[in-house]
């Protein structure tokens, strides 16, 4: 009964994932050829844990998951993949098109491309262990908050510089 119910809302949440990813892969090329300076092609693709036959796989598994005490298939077993020129990132990209395609850990030249590309055109968080390195010159009505043993609080404008 319960993994009827598993595959319930599995089949639901996998369809929404996949339209989700639909929709953002028709943006993120763009973006991420604005942020990288460069004509490569950047494509993100959802790699479900259960391709096929949802309730066979599951009963395939269900003596595996009584020894390992958890359920190895299912949505929290998915993953997002980041493709670049057709070529997986995790292994044929260098760490700086891995951080870019990721937003992760930007130089300062895609820190600025970023900061300009988002201007204005919605609410956004930054969050950086480095504030010294983000260009706020370039980041009108901006808002910085320090975290520090996990207290929150505003900071002055010239507080962070420290």
């Amino acid at each position: 009964i319960l993994t009827d119910q598993l595959i319930g809302y599995l089949k639901e949440i996998v369809e929404q994932r996949k339209e989700f990813i639909g929709k953002i892969n028709k943006y993120v090329n763009k973006i991420y050829k604005y942020l990288s300076n460069s004509e490569d092609d950047l494509q993100i693709k959802y790699s479900p844990s259960i391709n096929n036959n949802y309730k066979k796989e599951f009963i395939n598994k269900y003596k595996y998951d009584i020894i390992t005490r958890k359920t190895n298939l299912g949505a929290h077993r998915d993953d997002i993949e980041f493709y670049l020129n057709n070529h997986f990132i995790k292994t044929h990209s260098s760490q700086g098109e891995m951080r870019s395609s990721v937003l992760s850990e930007l130089d300062e030249e895609r820190q600025n491309a970023l900061i300009n590309y988002i201007q204005n055109k919605t609410q956004n968080f930054i969050t950086s262990t480095e504030i010294n390195k983000i260009n706020l010159n370039k980041i009108k009505n901006h808002k910085i908050f320090i975290i520090n043993n996990g207290e929150i609080k505003e900071s002055d404008k010239d507080e962070w510089k420290l």
